[in-house]
C-alpha cells in the first residue's frame, strides 16, 4: 500500500496543523531535535492503530520533513506593518530604536501564491505581493537596521530611494552613511534604476537574491548584462545567494558565480520543498548574511 494514498495519511494530514503548533519553532539540531520527532512518533501511534512499523517510520519521517520545512520558512504575520510607516506608496519603513542604525533597502520580486507559505490548497490562488512577504525574512534585524520593503517589483528604485531618505529626514533620522541594497528575484528591476541613477558606491554591501536575469538580448531584459558588469565593477561590495534555476540565465548565473567565488552561495532544494519554497528561501540565507553591526563584507 501506498502511504500517500493510505487512510492514515488523511488522517495525520487533517491533524497537520495542530503538531505545527506544538513544534513551534523546535530547531532539528539539538536534544530538541528528539522532542520533534518523541511528539511525532505519539502522533503517528494515535493516528496508525495497527499500521504496519515501516508504514508509521516512513510517515514519521515524511511529518518531520515538512514540519522542519514550515519552521525555515517565515510566517506573516511575525511582523505588524501597522507599525511599519508608509513611504509615497511605494513601501513601507520600519525605523530601528537606535537612530544611527545603518539602512536596508529591499526590492523584492513578484507576487506569490499563500500556499507557498502556508501549504493550504484553495479554489482559487490568493497572492501575497513582495510587499508583504519580504517582511517576516528581516524580522530578527529589525532592531539592528532601518528597514524600507517595496511594495512591489514595479516600483521605481530611484524615486522610492529619494522617498526614503526624506522620510528619514521627516522622523529626524539622521541618513546613514552606511546603507546595503538587498534584491530579491524581480526586484532586480528597481535595482537596475536605483544603481544606474545613484551608484554602487552608495552601498557598503549589495545582495543579489536569486535575481532573475532574464534569457539574454531576445528577451529585452537590461539585466543579464547589467548584472555582470556590475559584479565585474565592484565583486567587493556583492554577495550572491542563488538556486540553479532563479536566473533564468545559466550565463549570466555562471559568470557571477566564477567572479564572486566565496561570496556566490548555492541554495539546494530540500525534501518536501517545491521550486518556489527554495527559491522563497534563498532569503532567510541571505539575511543570515547581513552583517549585524553594519560593517562591509568580511
Amino acid at each position: 500500500m501506498s502511504p500517500s494514498n493510505s487512510g492514515p495519511v488523511a488522517q495525520l494530514g487533517a491533524r497537520f496543523h495542530g503538531m505545527e503548533e506544538v513544534v513551534g519553532s523546535i530547531p532539528t539540531r539539538s536534544t530538541k531535535s528528539l522532542q520533534l520527532k518523541r511528539g511525532v512518533s505519539i502522533r503517528i501511534r494515535r493516528a496508525c492503530h495497527g499500521c504496519d512499523s515501516r508504514l508509521r517510520a516512513s510517515l514519521s519521517e515524511r511529518i518531520i520533513r515538512g514540519v522542519t520545512a514550515c519552521v525555515a520558512m517565515p510566517w506573516k504575520g511575525r511582523i505588524d506593518m501597522g507599525d511599519l510607516i508608509d513611504v509615497a506608496g511605494l513601501g513601507k519603513l520600519s525605523i530601528a530604536s537606535k537612530k544611527d542604525a545603518k539602512l536596508l533597502l529591499v526590492f523584492g520580486g513578484i507576487p506569490v501564491d499563500e500556499k507557498e507559505f502556508d501549504g493550504i490548497e484553495r479554489k482559487k490562488p490568493v497572492y501575497v505581493s513582495s510587499g508583504v512577504y519580504m517582511w517576516p525574512f528581516m524580522n530578527d534585524i529589525k532592531d539592528k537596521y532601518h528597514i524600507f520593503v517595496s511594495v512591489s517589483n514595479t516600483v521605481n528604485g530611484s524615486r522610492a530611494y529619494d522617498s526614503v531618505i526624506s522620510k528619514l529626514k521627516e522622523n529626524n533620522v539622521s541618513v546613514p552613511s552606511k546603507q546595503i541594497l538587498y534584491l530579491f528575484s524581480g526586484g532586480q528591476a528597481p535595482g537596475v534604476d536605483l544603481l544606474s541613477s545613484k551608484g554602487a558606491e552608495t552601498f557598503s554591501l549589495i545582495f543579489l537574491v536569486d535575481i532573475w536575469m532574464g534569457i539574454g538580448k531576445k528577451s529585452g531584459s537590461r539585466a543579464p548584462d547589467f548584472y555582470t558588469q556590475l559584479v565585474n565593477k565592484h565583486a567587493d561590495l556583492i554577495y550572491y545567494v542563488h538556486t540553479s534555476g532563479g536566473a533564468a540565465n545559466n550565463d549570466a548565473r555562471d559568470t557571477l558565480v566564477r567572479k564572486l567565488g566565496p561570496s556566490a552561495i548555492l541554495v539546494q532544494g530540500q525534501a518536501g520543498e517545491d521550486g518556489m519554497q527554495t527559491h522563497l528561501r534563498t532569503n532567510a540565507v541571505a539575511v543570515r548574511k547581513i552583517p549585524r553591526n553594519g560593517q562591509t563584507k568580511p
